[in-house]
């Protein structure tokens, strides 16, 4: 907690604070030391003493549990949780998985603080993991961002999903994957640009640097692009109201010029039919007088 007490007073809220924990899956996985390629021990533990597995899983939400709200009261922007999710599991992660990291969500004592809910392997069951009801998904770098995002849906933010090991590429490269992912999430809103996983040790310490730089390079440029295309569009709008607005005037004076030559016949006529006061003067003086 010191950790982030001095993270907190450095940031000075320039940027979001991510807390982070592990959930109970993988910290009874932690646990029994066992190699998260399959369930193997889990498996059997749950058959030949399912209550010993539930009784350690709920031991383990609630220590969890506790651990992340103590992270929340020291006030981080987003708090993550992270759950392995191999292939081998994706049979079996409703069963075992999905009803503790739901409880440890529901148990936060969120105060607005959003929930990143990042399964590794999760690509064939993205709809069942959202069931956990995290508010953002974090995407491992073997998915298909744009694809993920249709399946998720509207509601839920995502976050990821750059290849880690493209960090030890050139700078050109880690540009032109940077795009990639942006181009898949195809300016959605709700896309926190992120690894797909967490970064390697061996990574260089100044490629991080490059990798940010053009994720907001990229960012800034299609706002840019996006805003120019939005004022293009503003001003098309604009000509075409000022277009029909002389073609309103157009038609107005062409009706204006019609009413007046109207008018004008109609005060030749009067003129006409009616005599001037002084000839009605001359012809009263005129009749006799008997």
């Amino acid at each position: 907690m010191e950790t982030i007490r001095i993270l907190r007073r450095e940031l000075a809220g320039k940027v979001p604070l991510i807390g982070f924990g592990g959930a109970p899956f993988t910290l009874a996985a932690t646990w029994w030391k066992e190699k998260l390629e399959g369930l193997g021990k889990y498996k059997a533990d749950d058959v030949y003493a399912p209550d010993v597995y539930a009784a350690l899983m709920e031991k383990v939400t609630m220590m969890d549990m506790e651990y992340l709200n103590a992270q929340i009261r020291q006030a981080p922007r987003r708090s993550r949780s992270l759950t392995p999710g191999r292939r081998s599991l994706s049979r079996d992660y409703s069963r075992y998985v999905l009803p503790y990291t739901t409880k440890l969500i529901n148990g936060l004592n969120r105060q607005n603080t959003p929930v990143i809910h990042f399964v590794k392997g999760a690509a064939t069951m993205l709809d069942i993991v959202q069931q956990a009801g995290g508010d953002v998904m974090g995407l491992d770098w073997h998915v298909d961002l744009g694809k993920a995002r249709d399946v998720l849906g509207s509601k839920v933010a995502v976050q990821g999903n750059l290849d880690p090991t493209v960090l030890f590429a050139s700078k050109e490269i880690i540009e032109r994957e940077v795009k990639r992912v942006l181009d898949e999430n195809a300016d959605r809103p709700g896309h926190i640009f992120n690894l797909g996983h967490g970064i390697l040790p061996t990574v260089p310490p100044r490629t991080p640097s490059s990798w940010l730089s053009a994720s907001t390079g990229c960012r800034r440029s299609r706002v840019m692009t996006a805003r120019i295309a939005d004022l293009e569009i503003q001003l098309t709008h604009q000509q075409r109201q000022v277009e029909e607005l002389n073609e309103l005037v157009y038609s107005q004076q062409q009706t204006l010029e019609v009413l007046t030559a109207e008018l004008r016949q109609i005060k030749e006529q009067l003129q006409i039919v009616l005599p001037s006061p002084h000839e009605r003067v001359r012809g009263r003086d005129a009749a006799p007088h008997y």
